[in-house]
């Protein structure tokens, strides 16, 4: 276990004992007390008053407005909250970027609770489940957080049958009960598809959205999303073509699936694939034509991973890091 500040400075690092215990040592030391004291009071009465000008401030002093209001006198400095207040922000889009077109095509889930005290029958949480097209909400009791799994298949069985519809959607905060092994392969969730394309090192483009087809396993997945990320290969090959004036150059794709690429390399049509979409093949006709050269890479070392999955803090600072990715705020 390890204790950091807010500078990122390691404060403490303490090994885990056998009975999964952390212990930790500390020494008494003499208390000591530090004292600061502002001899400029503008800005501090600045701050007190609700960041009222300074010209306010004068007049508020001068005519005995405020008790122990002392005179004030204009500062040259900015205040940094002040604008950070004037600016104009994006207002919020008047229509989702997605919206369902009928009945449970998505369906919004969260799960809520412990609660204190648990209600009759010992139930102690609750799983709301809401149809994006209608409204209409399902509300299920549960005692432990491991029974939400089964309790949305039950509701998913019953209102597929009730609509005549199939769920396309489901959206949840991926929390740990919605990210089950047993979920993800019983549950038609589609899954992510994150893609980041770099020239000379420096990234250029870069998307994380959700697939259009529901994969029945990983394999089909990265080999669906290596698809997508290819016909985007081929269009930034053409337009560094057109603007450069020169051949066009074979793009790498980097995929950290052996089984996909294996796909993308057997052009026969097997009991595997036979059930994939035919626009999804279009990744094997590049690679024949020699637009896309397809090569594995670690999991470790694939940054696009950023994109779809949510890692620790020393990790995540490290794959961004790699990108390029910095604090415009620091300059």
């Amino acid at each position: 276990m390890s204790v950091w500040d807010r500078r990122n400075h390691l404060l403490a690092k303490v090994p885990r004992s056998t009975n999964r215990l952390y212990k930790v040592r500390l020494q008494i030391v003499q208390p000591v007390c530090l004292s600061v004291r502002c001899g400029d009071t503008a800005w501090t009465w600045h701050e007190c008053l609700g960041h009222q000008n300074f010209g306010a401030l004068r007049t508020m002093s001068s005519s005995g407005m405020v008790r122990g209001l002392p005179a004030i006198e204009h500062v040259d400095q900015l205040c940094d909250t002040c604008l950070a207040g004037k600016k104009k922000w994006a207002s919020f889009p008047q229509v989702a970027k997605f919206r369902a077109a009928a009945r449970i095509e998505l369906i919004h889930a969260d799960l809520y609770g412990p609660i204190s005290p648990p209600m009759p029958g010992g139930k102690r949480y609750f799983l709301l489940l809401a149809d994006d097209y209608s409204r209409f909400m399902w509300i299920a009791f549960l005692t432990t957080k491991d029974e939400a799994e089964m309790a949305i298949m039950r509701i998913k069985a019953a209102a597929e049958v009730q609509s005549g519809c199939i769920l396309r959607t489901l959206r949840t905060d991926r929390g740990g009960e919605f990210n089950s092994r047993s979920f993800s392969a019983t549950s038609q969730v589609l899954r992510t598809s994150g893609s980041l394309f770099l020239i000379n090192g420096c990234p250029v483009t870069w998307q994380s959205v959700k697939q259009q087809a529901v994969a029945l396993s990983s394999c089909e997945a990265e080999y669906m999303a290596a698809t997508s990320m290819a016909c985007e290969a081929v269009w930034l090959q053409r337009l560094l073509g057109e603007l450069l004036n020169q051949e066009e150059e074979t793009v790498k794709l980097y995929v950290n699936n052996q089984s996909a690429i294996q796909l993308v390399k057997n052009h026969v049509f097997h009991e595997r694939t036979k059930h994939i979409d035919t626009r999804f093949h279009y990744i094997g006709e590049c690679v024949e034509d020699g637009k896309v050269v397809v090569e594995h890479i670690g999991t470790a070392n694939q940054l696009a991973v950023i994109l779809t999955k949510s890692f620790g803090r020393v990790q995540f600072q490290d794959l961004h890091a790699w990108i390029g990715i910095i604090n415009i705020t620091n300059f």
